[in-house]
């Protein structure tokens, strides 16, 4: 009678056939990726917070200290987070981040407006309020070294409740750097608004993999694998 052989059981048989190869051939084996990866399977980050999944919700950046460079950098963030979102299917609706952004720009006209106001204002159930702390490309002028730091909270919009963090702690941070070293310091207009939208787009996706489990993926060319995350 053949037996089945599961997919964890397979992974470590491969893995030992590979392992016995290079023993055999030295040098001559080059395998790609470490091994303990092939055996196991890529590394999993548990959600922070799940997102409840029959509200309707907006994601809004808010850069009152003006970390970021222009517009175009917050837009890209709220894009980037709403897309993942919206690719993990994290809630019933998702309301545009820039609708949040207009809505926040009428404070400029009148009063402020509260985080909670914001959402309903928009529309949505919940907001996730992600406040800028650090946009940056260079540690100075002579080292690349792209990073960013937001402050993230969950706001019920109708009690004005803080859904996440509970406790007392007011925010989760968030922190995404480079994984790998940046060789040229750019000064064209270009590749500067360049750098600033791969940052933005690595900090959205960020935000966003905050509500859900994921890989934690090897160096890449990718936004998810071209920064790390460290959150608080």
């Amino acid at each position: 009678m053949t037996r089945a052989i599961d997919g964890r059981t397979a992974r470590w048989l491969s893995a030992a056939v590979l392992a016995a190869m290079c023993a055999t051939l030295g040098s001559a084996c080059n395998i790609v990726g470490p091994l303990p990866y092939i055996i196991s399977g890529p590394e999993k980050a548990e959600a922070m917070y799940v997102l409840p999944e029959d509200k309707s919700a907006v994601v809004f950046i808010d850069d009152r200290s003006s970390k970021l460079p222009d517009m175009y950098t917050r837009r890209a963030i709220g894009r980037a987070a709403d897309d993942r979102i919206l690719e993990e299917k994290l809630v019933a609706k998702l309301i545009s981040s820039e609708s949040a952004m207009m809505i926040a720009s009428r404070e400029r006209y009148g009063s402020p407006l509260g985080i909670a106001e914001i959402g309903k204002a928009a529309g949505a159930d919940i907001i996730i309020y992600v406040t800028v702390d650090q946009f940056t490309l260079y540690a100075d002028p002579q080292t690349p070294s792209p990073s960013a730091t937001v402050r993230i909270k969950v706001v019920d919009t109708t009690t004005k409740a803080r859904l996440w963090p509970t406790g007392d702690a007011e925010w989760s941070s968030l922190k995404v750097s480079s994984r790998s070293r940046v060789e040229k310091v750019h000064t064209s207009t270009a590749a500067i608004q360049a750098d600033n939208t791969n940052l933005a787009q690595g900090l959205g996706y960020g935000i966003a993999k905050t509500f859900y489990k994921h890989e934690i993926k090897p160096i890449g060319q990718d936004a998810d694998q071209r920064f790390t995350e460290q959150r608080g």
